[in-house]
C-alpha cells in the first residue's frame, strides 16, 4: 500500500492542509443566488468543525497509524453519512438532525463508533430514540438526533450539502462526494464549479498546500511540465494514506505521474525503448538520483518472455531493458532537489 510507514500525524496534517480556502465571505449557489447569512454561517461552522477534527489528531491516535487515520476520517464520514440520511426537525426551539439508524448504517458502512464520543468534544450531543422515546445507547435505538449546540444553522448547512452529494461523478471528478465534504469544497458542492479531473489546476491552492515543505519543488516541476503537457488529470486518493495523483499528458500519452503528499513528492516517468536506451548510455550526465533510477530499469517478470531465454530483454551497458513493457522502462523516484525536478521535466517532455 502507498506509503504504509507514513505517520498518522502527517496524514492528519495532509487532511487539514487540503481543506479548501474561501474565495470570499459571501456564498453563491450554482444559480448565482446569494445564500442567506444564516446558511452561510452554518457552512462556515461545518468547515470549522472539520478543521478542528483534523487539528485534534492527538485524540484520535491509538498508537497504530492506520487505525488512527480511520478514527479521524470516519468521524468526518459519520457527519457526511448523517447529512445524507438526516432530516431537519425542531426540538425545544432548536433545529436538530434526525437520522434513521438503518439508513445511516447503509451509508456509513463502518463498525467504528468512536465518532459518537468524538463529536462531544466539539459541543455536539446525540440523543438516541426508539418509537419516539429516549433510550440509553446507539445499540438500542432506531433513530438518533444530533444537536449542534450553538450552531443551529449547521443542520441547514448539512441538508444543503447533502442535496449536492448525488451530483458528484466520482469516475470523472477529482474525488467522490465524501472527499469533497471532507475537504469542505464548497466551490463544488455549493457553487457548482466544475471539478472534473482535467479541469483541476495542478497549481490550485489546496494542492499546493498539500505539498507542504516540497511546495517550491513541486511548483518548479509542475510549471515546467505545463509548458509541455497539453492535458492534466488530478485525482485525490483518500484511503489509508491520502495523496494527490496528478498526471501530465501530451497527445493523450502519459509523460509524468506525480504523487504528492506532505513533504513527499514522487514521480513516475515512462519512456520508449529507444529513449530508455539513450538514457542508459548517457546516465552519467544526470543527477545521481536520476542515474540510480535509470540503472534500476529491469525485467519485471511479466511472463511475456520464455522462462529460459528472456528474449524481450536487451542488456545495455549492464542495464536490462525490456522491449515490451513500458513500466519496466519507467523512472520511479522521490524528488528532493531542484536540479532533479528540472531534469525530470526536461526528460518527460521528450520521452
Amino acid at each position: 500500500m502507498f506509503m504504509d510507514d507514513i505517520s498518522f500525524e502527517r496524514r492528519a496534517r495532509f487532511l487539514r492542509n487540503n481543506v479548501r480556502e474561501w474565495k470570499g465571505n459571501i456564498f453563491r449557489d450554482k444559480n448565482g443566488s446569494e445564500l442567506t447569512e444564516e446558511l452561510a454561517g452554518g457552512l462556515r461552522d461545518i468547515r470549522r468543525l472539520v478543521t478542528r477534527i483534523y487539528d485534534d489528531y492527538d485524540f484520535y491516535s491509538n498508537g497504530n497509524d492506520l487505525k488512527s487515520f480511520h478514527n479521524i476520517s470516519y468521524t468526518v464520514r459519520f457527519l457526511y453519512s448523517a447529512a445524507a440520511c438526516g432530516v431537519s426537525v425542531e426540538r425545544d426551539g432548536q433545529m436538530v438532525l434526525l437520522c434513521d439508524k438503518m439508513e445511516f448504517k447503509g451509508i456509513y458502512k463502518k463498525q467504528n463508533m468512536l465518532p459518537f464520543e468524538a463529536l462531544q468534544r466539539y459541543g455536539i450531543t446525540v440523543r438516541y430514540l426508539k418509537t419516539g422515546k429516549e433510550v440509553p445507547s446507539y445499540k438500542n435505538c432506531s433513530q438518533f438526533e444530533i444537536n449542534f449546540g450553538n450552531s443551529g444553522s449547521a443542520v441547514q448547512a448539512l441538508i444543503l450539502l447533502a442535496e449536492k452529494f448525488s451530483s458528484v461523478d466520482e469516475k470523472k471528478e477529482y474525488g467522490d462526494a465524501i472527499t469533497m465534504f471532507a475537504k469542505a469544497d464548497y466551490d463544488r458542492l455549493v457553487s457548482g464549479e466544475p471539478a472534473f479531473r482535467e479541469c483541476i489546476d495542478p497549481l490550485r491552492e489546496d494542492i499546493l498546500n498539500s505539498a507542504a515543505g516540497k511546495r517550491d519543488l513541486y511548483c518548479l516541476l509542475a510549471e515546467k511540465l505545463l509548458k509541455t503537457a497539453d492535458v492534466t488529470s488530478c485525482y485525490y486518493q483518500r484511503y489509508a494514506c491520502p495523496f494527490w495523483n496528478i498526471n501530465f499528458m501530451q497527445n493523450k500519452k502519459l509523460i509524468c505521474k506525480t504523487m504528492l503528499f506532505d513533504d513527499y513528492l514522487q514521480v513516475h516517468v515512462p519512456f520508449s525503448f529507444a529513449k530508455a536506451e539513450e538514457l542508459v548510455r548517457n546516465k552519467n550526465r544526470y543527477p545521481s538520483a536520476i542515474k540510480t533510477a535509470i540503472e534500476h530499469f529491469d525485467c519485471i517478470s511479466c511472463g511475456k518472455c520464455s522462462a529460459s531465454s528472456h528474449d524481450n530483454i536487451r542488456i545495455i551497458e549492464g542495464v536490462r531493458l525490456c522491449t515490451k513493457r513500458t513500466d519496466a522502462r519507467t523512472i520511479y523516484m522521490e524528488l528532493r532537489a531542484p536540479d532533479e525536478a528540472e531534469c525530470i521535466a526536461a526528460l518527460a517532455g521528450n520521452s
